[in-house]
């Protein structure tokens, strides 16, 4: 029974595989635009009948959906949805086809004698299609005739087939927002045993794990997210990084990802060493929380290479784990300490609560009995799975009657055993999919599993894949596409949904069950190929080739995937050259139907003109490549309906024929700096919906007739700085939502009046030059009231320079009648004011805006009163230059109008000069405070006991009074700059009260030179004894005393910076008194000539960083020569000597450095010899010598560093050979060689280094000619590794690049690449 059940399921996803597609084929054909060709009577009939056919095996399919079926209509099922996926195609063409002849013009004689001779000759075409028409009909009749079952059924009368009406199909219920679950259902006790974990458990610990393990669909994510957002984490722990893992388990990935995170931006680092130098420095200042995110690999290996990013981890950091994997737990054991959380399935109460919160919204149980006596019975079919309940869930909000669910309680595909990855419940979810669902669902198949889908490029591909019905000109495609989306996160297709700070959704992810699902539907037809791919089926259509450090793929055989509609190429962006005339060359022969090519990162220089016979591409992605011009043929590509060359900043222009891309939509040339005008032709895109342009810094201004793009939705000018003003005629685009920046002036059609019509406008909206607008009731009719959908406002008047121009009281009386005309709708939630000119501000703040969550403003130097408050949402405020103000939050208590902040989180005051009183009660939950440039201002009466974070600098030194940080027992960060206290201030006797302090800072405290005598020889009134950092910056030589440090037990990090301390001062001998520091950092002390004898004996010592101390001329302690080596840094594991201009020699006592992992000496200009007796350092995994001009030689003794894995030379320019003995440097994975122009030749015995992964080099004229790909001399020595990056500077500042990376390699495969340079 069970097997049976299993082939019919097999049998039925053949089914729900082809119906789709057939059913979209029939829709195409009935359109009828292939008429428009005049074909012949026999083509348009051959046409007419393969409607026919494929009409009636559409409803056979229908009716095969509720029916049983035989296990060989299984094979014949998916034959037939690659012949109609083919006939698709072929519709495509003539679609196509259609579309040039309407362009080109098929009248005109010299077009015709044009197309008679090329390969657009239209009767080569008539006669081409005529073929294909006819094979595709005898393709279908034969899969028909060889099934028996098939043939029967298409032969029927097709009133005996029972179509599928109206009211049969599911009921969608319209979602109009995204769904965000408030709260997880029965998982109250696991949630507090992992907030236990996180909170309480194992503090004095470096790192400790807890591993998350489930079934698959359990809900070991949403529980990690859940915890991971919780309030009391994100202050518990000061950095927090999320990074999903999946299979395989990749190290550099990993690390990548977490630089990501803590960066914010796109890591540029490629090895490993490098990355790991990043992060350690990172997270052993900060106690961090890691979660990694569905981990397969247990292998202790691969745990090992996370080691040593963790062991100087801050004190109470933590590591959580979510896998299906109970012996990861095992592995993970020998970074830290490890627990095991057994997540297991939901209870019945607890998966009702949540499939009825799906299935039924706002009913309640007394509403429909009978439904919920058989939802009770249906859930527990779902064996606990959260997945499967949100999926059923969602399903059934869809069915009305008893029947319908009945039939889903009764369906067989419960006991079925498909498999074991896929979930019965979305097999169900699946088949209830409308058809067009069904196939943007399965395209998602394409992609790997844990990708982050970006969610408006994913309907961009959908839009390109013709998975959108766009014939209804009166509805958006993308927003059609927004509403699939929804869809298909309402029924939990995907899930992870991350927003932008306007909540609108940004990215997502699919669940690992789900993508196996559209997997085992699409089969071959979509791939991700892998190290072990032997072969690519000939009916792959959709191909995605991802970088990896895994073994490289073999993708000889991609030619045989003639039908490739789509290839995108995720990867590194370290990118690769391409010689586009070779790759153009390859895909216009092979791919002749794609429409989707990303080759986003790719460092394509060149497209060539044959991207034209990519006649179908309607997505085409070169953004952050090296292009430079586009070729004259791109516009004929009538087809194409995004075009995205995002960071192309070498590009120059866009061509004037731009208008000829008559279906584009969407066209984002952001970043590129080096365009400086658009072309006029731009203005006749009329289906135009998006422009980006943001950061478009030398683009001056767009075309006059911009206003024709009636259509334009999105036109993003953000940051482009270059604008004196805004285009004429903007207002007549009604349709505009996105409109980040309008600059006003005074001419017609530039004025602020433009801004009337635009009340469709959302998120974002800069409003520039407002001292244009010279009659007040010109700002009454821009109606920003009217803009619901605005989110952020800032109104800016003129700066004028430095100048100090005072303003006539006309121009004072006209800027205040503008803004007291510029009133928002009251869903504002953050307003920015800058340069306001006058001296109040309108009557509508803030009675009118009360949902203001942030108010920032900005050189208001005549503003005597702000009218701040009350704003009970208001999180963050920050006040600059506000010169006239004296007073803030004394009107609440005067007048009993309470408290004026209640969610006030964020505080800025800076560049107050007349502010003296503030009244802290109107900030009772204020956590960050910031103070600068306030010299008159006093608390009053104190500082909030709820700030955490608190600098104060270049104010009054009484805000560092007893008065002011009484009670301050929350503070964990304090900087005090410039703040003009002495030594005898009484400042320095509150800090023993704040028992939290984590972090000090203090910087240009020119006038302190020592604590007082009593705090010095008084424990209790030292520096807090919980400091675990301490930063000294500009300040003089005894900031601190002996005394002093002798009370900091816990003190691990110490910085000193700028500070005038000699190398001779007393003040050095109190760090014997640190026993617990760990990382010291000396930066451009200018006195300090030799290393403090003190520093070598510091018990805990693990990294010491001498930067940029320019008269550092010995590392011997006291200045004395040791004469024997002495056991010094016994713990040191990382040495980085920098900018020591006089240093000349190294000591002996460097060979005693058995712990040490990582040495760095750079920029060091008379050092002319490394030691020799580096054997000793047998701990040593990372070197990094550049530089050096001086120096000769590297040292032989290199070649006993066996655990060596890192080494980059450069700027060696006397270094004349490389010493032969690194070939037994066995553990060697990167190798970096920059800048050694006499450098003749790699020695024989790097091709021993079989771990070596990584080879670049980079300026070193000889060894490029030498290792140039195949031919070189040195070649051979090289040719193992998989990664060799090798650059070099022209004469005329142009770089040839060589770049055999996986992307390189991959294409290179194809016949696309070569990894060689170009002149």
């Amino acid at each position: 029974m069970v097997l049976q059940s299993s082939s019919k399921i097999m049998a039925e996803f053949a089914v729900t595989a082809a119906s789709p597609v057939v059913k979209m084929v029939v829709e195409k054909l009935a359109s009828g635009l292939w008429k428009e060709l005049g074909l012949a009577r026999s083509v348009s009939t051959d046409i007419e009948k393969l409607q026919s056919k494929l009409s009636k095996i559409q409803d056979v399919l229908d009716d095969m959906e509720r029916k049983p079926i035989s296990k060989p209509l299984q094979g014949t099922l998916r034959k037939l949805r690659d012949v109609a996926l083919d006939a698709e195609d072929a519709v495509e063409e003539f679609e196509t086809e259609v579309l040039r002849r309407r362009m080109e013009g098929r009248d005109h004689m010299t077009e015709k004698v044009r197309d008679f001779i090329s390969s657009n000759n239209p009767i080569a075409f008539r006669c081409k299609m005529a073929r294909k028409i006819k094979e595709i009909r005898d393709r279908i009749d034969e899969i028909v005739k060889d099934n028996e079952d098939l043939d029967s059924m298409v032969k029927s009368d097709s009133d005996s087939i029972k179509n599928k009406s109206d009211s049969d199909r599911p009921v969608d219920r319209e979602t109009t927002s995204l769904v965000i679950e408030p709260k997880i259902y029965g998982r109250d006790e696991d949630e507090k045993q992992v907030m236990e974990f996180l909170v309480d458990r194992d503090n004095d610990k470096n790192i400790s794990i807890l591993t998350i393990v489930g079934l698959g669909g359990i809900g070991k994510t949403t529980l990690a997210q859940f915890v991971y957002n919780n309030e009391r984490i994100k202050e518990q722990f000061e950095l927090r990084m999320w990074v999903c893992v999946g299979e395989p388990f990749d190290v550099k990935m990993v690390l990548r990802a977490m630089i990501e995170q803590l960066k914010g931006e796109q890591s540029i680092f490629s090895n490993l060493q490098t990355m790991s130098t990043f992060l350690d420095e990172k997270l052993r200042t900060k106690r961090f929380l890691l979660v990694l995110d569905d981990l397969w690999n247990d292998k202790e290996s691969e745990w090992e290479r996370l080691k040593p990013l963790f062991i100087h981890a801050k004190s109470g950091s933590k590591i959580i784990v979510t896998t299906r994997v109970e012996t990861i737990a095992s592995g993970a054991s020998t970074i830290g300490t490890v627990s095991v959380h057994q997540l297991q399935g939901l209870q019945d109460e607890d998966c009702w609560s949540l499939f009825k919160q799906r299935a039924f919204r706002s009913e309640t149980e007394e509403d429909n009995p009978e439904l919920m006596e058989i939802g009770r019975e249906i859930i527990k079919k779902c064996g606990g799975l959260p997945l499967a309940e949100k999926a059923l869930g969602s399903l059934m909000s869809s069915k009305r009657g008893k029947v319908e669910w009945l039939a889903i309680k009764n369906n067989e595909i419960w006991i079925s055993k498909l498999s074991e990855d896929v979930v019965p419940v979305l097999k169900l979810s699946y088949d209830h999919l409308p058809s067009h669902l069904k196939r943007c669902f399965t395209y998602c198949s394409m992609f790997p599993k844990d990708h982050e889908f970006e969610i408006k490029r994913l309907i961009q591909l959908w839009m390109a894949e013709g998975l959108i019905d766009m014939s209804d000109i009166s509805l958006n495609a993308e927003d059609i596409g927004s509403q699939y989306f929804n869809d298909l996160l309402w029924r939990s297709f995907f899930q992870d949904v991350e927003m932008d700070e306007y909540k609108n959704p940004v990215t997502c992810k699919m669940h690992d069950l789900v993508h196996d699902l559209a997997c085992l539907i699409t089969k071959d037809e979509a791939l991700v190929p892998k190290g072990d791919t032997k072969s690519i089926s000939h009916g792959c259509r959709y191909l995605s080739v991802t970088s990896t450090y895994g073994p490289p793929i073999d993708l000889k055989r991609i030619y045989e995937a003639k039908k490739l509609r789509s290839l995108i190429c995720f990867g590194a962006p370290y990118g690769h050259i391409v010689d586009m005339g070779e790759f153009i060359l390859n895909v216009t022969k092979t791919f002749s139907q794609l429409r989707e090519l990303d080759l986003r990162w790719c460092r394509i220089q060149n497209l060539s003109d044959r991207i034209s016979i990519l006649k179908h591409l309607r997505f085409l992605d070169l953004s952050y490549t090296q292009t430079v011009t586009l070729p004259p043929s791109i516009t004929t590509l009538y087809n194409s309906q995004t075009l995205n060359l995002q960071g192309c900043s070498e590009l120059r222009e866009l061509l004037e024929g731009i208008s000829n891309l008559c279906n584009l939509r969407y066209l984002d040339i952001s970043w590129c700096t080096m365009i400086t005008t658009l072309p006029t032709s731009i203005t006749k895109l009329s289906k135009l919906q998006t422009l980006e342009l943001q950061f478009c810094d030398n683009l001056q201004e767009l075309p006059e007739d911009i206003g024709n793009l009636g259509k334009l939705r999105h036109l993003n000018i953000n940051e482009c700085y270059s604008w004196a003003y805004t285009p004429r005629g903007l207002g007549r685009l009604s349709n505009l939502e996105i409109l980040p920046m309008f600059i006003v002036a005074q001419e017609n059609g530039r004025t602020i009046v433009e801004l009337q019509h635009l009340n469709s406008i959302r998120d974002r909206l800069q409003i520039k030059n407002l001292h244009h607008v010279k009659d007040p009731n010109e700002a009454i009719q821009a109606k920003l009231w009217a803009k619901t959908r605005l989110n952020y406002l800032s109104l800016e008047w003129n700066k004028v320079g430095d100048e100090e121009h005072e303003p006539s009281s006309t121009e004072v009386e006209v800027a205040e009648g503008v803004f007291e005309r510029l009133q928002p709708h009251h869903n504002l939630k953050e307003l920015g004011i800058y340069s306001y000119i006058g001296t109040r501000l309108p009557n509508w703040m803030p009675s009118s805006i009360t949902n203001l969550v942030g108010l920032t403003t900005g050189d208001l130097k005549r503003c005597e009163h702000l009218p701040l408050g009350p704003w009970p949402s208001l999180k963050y405020l920050y006040l600059y230059k506000v010169h006239a103000v004296r007073r803030i939050g004394e009107e609440f208590y005067e007048d009993g109008g309470g408290i004026a902040f209640p969610s006030l989180e964020n505080l800025t005051l800076e560049d107050m000069p007349n502010l003296e009183k503030w009244h802290t009660e109107s900030c009772p939950r204020l956590t960050k405070l910031r103070i600068k440039s306030c010299p008159k201002l006093a608390m009053q009466p104190c500082i909030p006991c709820s700030v955490e974070t608190l600098e104060i600098s270049s104010s009054n030194e009484m805000l560092l009074s007893a008065r002011s940080l009484a009670g301050l027992s929350k503070l964990k960060y304090l900087y005090i700059d410039s703040c003009g206290i002495s030594s005898s201030s009484g400042s320095w006797d509150e800090l023993e009260y704040l028992t939290a302090l984590d972090e000090l800072r203090i910087g240009g405290c020119d006038e302190l030179t020592c604590l007082p005598e009593n705090i010095m020889y008084q424990p209790s009134l030292h520096i807090p004894c919980s400091v675990e950092t301490l930063r000294i910056t500009s300040s003089n030589e005894m900031v601190l005393s002996a005394g002093s440090l002798a009370g900091l037990p816990k003190l691990r990090y110490l910085y000193i910076y700028s500070c005038r301390i000699s190398s001779s001062s007393g003040w050095w001998n109190g760090l014997q008194y640190l026993t617990a520091l760990e990382y010291l950092r000396i930066e451009e002390c200018d006195k300090l000539t030799y290393l403090p004898e003190d520093i070598m004996y510091l018990p805990s010592l693990q990294t010491l960083d001498l930067w940029g101390n320019r008269n550092l001329r010995s590392l011997e302690g006291g200045g004395r020569k040791q004469q024997q080596p002495t056991p010094f840094f016994t713990t040191l594991q990382y040495l980085n000597i920098q900018e020591a201009g006089r240093l000349t020699s190294l000591p002996e006592w460097v060979r005693g450095l058995t712990s040490l992992q990582g040495l760095r000496i750079v920029d060091c200009c008379n050092l002319a010899t490394l030691p020799n007796n580096l054997q000793y350092l047998t701990a040593l995994q990372y070197m990094n010598i550049s530089n050096l001009p001086q120096l000769t030689m590297l040292p032989k003794s290199l070649q006993h560093l066996t655990a060596f894995q890192t080494l980059v030379i450069s700027d060696l320019p006397r270094v004349t050979m490389l010493p032969d003995g690194l070939r037994y440097l066995t553990a060697l994975q990167t190798l970096v060689i920059s800048k050694l122009p006499q450098l003749t030749m790699l020695p024989d015995g790097i091709r021993y280094l079989t771990a070596l992964q990584s080879l670049e080099i980079q300026d070193c004229p000889q060894l490029v000619r030498r290792c140039k790909r195949e031919t070189g001399e040195d070649w051979h020595k090289i040719a193992h590794i998989q990664e060799i990056i090798i650059k070099q500077e022209e004469e005329d500042g142009e770089e040839m690049n060589e770049k055999c990376t996986f992307a390189a390699k991959f294409l290179g495969q194809l016949g696309f690449a070569r990894c060689m340079g170009h002149s």
